[in-house]
């Protein structure tokens, strides 16, 4: 029974020539897809890491600067950790502003007409930080419209960082773990704040919970086909919602029977 709802068997990582990675803020791109990166990398398949926001919280102005230099330099040490063929570069945005952006959906379509992937990966929309919710949501509409634009198709892989999400693709990150967790020692300042290494590798070693016995980490992704994509940016918050609500009487109702 199990099975209908999350996956029994780790998955192999969609097929592509170019990969485009999201963060809202330095760090996620590691706590996020580090394996992913990790195992595309070990493929020879070119990744590029786009960081929107400088990762400064509510910092003032005069410290931002900063902040975002050290918040950077980790980043960007945490990826040359992961393997060869990584690139990464930094957006504009201030941390915690991506609800007002009105121009994130425009910023995100010259960056697919930059890369041109076919598998973009981003944070998914169960979670609960505003930045990575509207960073989810924004990247959905931008390959939409990119998709009608060129008439291609781009995958979309969704990663869960705050917030557990509904999984259909469970990836084994065992052979990478080490590099995974060596990128995480990176981000110094973000430790110091709250042991997300603990917390990362709690998560992704109860990802495996469906999988066999010599898979000892994994990473939870919801992988987006562009008949679903549709639908679930379309979706509004209730609707999203009242979905939750069935599925969940749904199982009770399964379970009592």
């Amino acid at each position: 029974m199990e099975k209908w709802f999350t996956p029994i068997e780790a998955s192999a990582l969609p097929a592509a020539q170019k990969v485009l990675v999201i963060a809202p803020h330095p760090d996620d791109e590691i706590f996020g897809c580090g394996g992913a990166i990790a195992c595309y990398a070990q493929s020879s398949v070119p990744v590029h890491v786009h960081i929107l926001t400088d990762g400064a919280g509510y910092a003032p102005d005069a410290k931002r600067s900063q902040i975002r230099e050290i918040r950077n330099a980790e980043s960007t040490q945490a990826l040359a950790t992961l393997g060869q063929g990584i690139s990464c570069d930094f957006g504009k945005y201030q941390d915690r502003s991506l609800l007002r952006e009105s121009g994130l959906i425009k910023h995100l379509l010259t960056l697919l007409e930059q890369q041109r992937p076919q598998l973009v990966i981003a944070p998914s929309f169960w979670e609960i930080h505003p930045d990575h919710q509207a960073c989810a949501r924004a990247v959905l509409a931008a390959v939409q419209q990119w998709q009608r634009m060129c008439n291609s198709s781009i995958g979309v892989m969704l990663y869960e960082i705050g917030s557990p999400l509904r999984t259909n693709l469970l990836l084994d990150i065992t052979e990478v773990w080490g590099r995974k967790e060596q990128a995480m020692r990176c981000f110094d300042s973000q430790m110091q704040q709250q042991d997300y290494l603990r917390h990362i590798k709690g998560l992704n070693t109860y990802r495996t919970y469906t999988l066999p016995a010599h898979v000892h980490y994994a990473e939870a992704y919801h992988y987006l086909i562009v008949a679903g994509m549709s639908e679930l940016s379309s979706a509004s918050s209730s609707d999203m919602a009242q979905a939750d609500e069935c599925m969940n009487r749904w199982v009770e109702s399964a379970l009592h029977s």
